[in-house]
């Protein structure tokens, strides 16, 4: 319990920095916030570059968000293989 309180206040410092940690977890949450069903947001239609350009990221800052994001537990993603 500790250490999710712990994970949800850095990532919420994250957010404030708005580093781009910061702003994955914000378009994320906002997304899932108008298009969730379920406990799901499925992003299967839109690209890496596109959703990187919307959150004003770059395409490795963004994969690295979101491999942050899979590590803890917040979120499952499959990688899009090149």
């Amino acid at each position: 319990m500790v250490s999710r309180v712990n994970l949800m206040r850095d990532l919420l410092f994250e957010i404030k920095a708005d580093t781009p940690l910061g702003k994955t977890v914000k378009m994320l949450l906002n997304l899932f916030l108008c298009e969730g069903e379920d406990g799901i947001l499925d992003l299967n239609g839109i690209s890496y570059h596109k959703l990187a350009n919307l959150i004003g990221i770059s395409h490795t800052e963004l994969q690295e968000s979101l491999e942050y994001l899979q590590q803890q537990g917040i979120i499952l993603y499959r990688p899009i293989s090149k």
